[in-house]
């Protein structure tokens, strides 16, 4: 089990590292343009921002998806293993029917709340805003 947690923690690590082209200042500049765009630049933004957060969570859903196929081979082996969720590892439990928006509010918010995380990489900050805001029960 600590060898499949640090192959994950790896794979997140490396995907969050590709992605620190663009910090949480990029992604909150981004992500600020208007919901009812009118120029060139703000849908562009928008469409930009809206993309980016929708990835994110596919890729949260990608992950949970291949997590359920090493558990299935995993549990050949071992019974005793519990259900391996990918949002439970990063500490986040959105609940069903969270909108892009919300996400995009959510986001806006926590890095008006701590400009600190400016200069963090966007996934950290995606991350840390989704957990904050959808704690998994303990």
């Amino acid at each position: 089990m600590r060898v499949l947690g640090l192959v994950l923690t790896l794979l997140l690590v490396s995907g969050s590292a590709y992605a620190q082209g663009m910090t949480g200042g990029t992604l909150k500049s981004v992500c600020s343009a208007p919901d009812n765009p009118t120029t060139v630049k703000e849908v562009g933004s928008w469409v930009y921002c809206q993309g980016y957060i929708d990835g994110f969570r596919d890729g949260l859903y990608l992950l949970d998806e291949t997590l359920a196929l090493i558990q299935g081979t995993l549990t050949k082996v071992d019974e005793s293993l519990g259900k391996l969720e990918a949002q439970n590892l990063l500490g986040i439990c959105q609940p069903a029917g969270v909108t892009t928006a919300q996400v995009r509010s959510i986001v806006l918010q926590h890095l008006d709340d701590h400009p600190e995380l400016w200069d963090l990489g966007s996934i950290d900050v995606l991350v840390t805003a989704l957990g904050e805001a959808f704690p998994c029960p303990e």
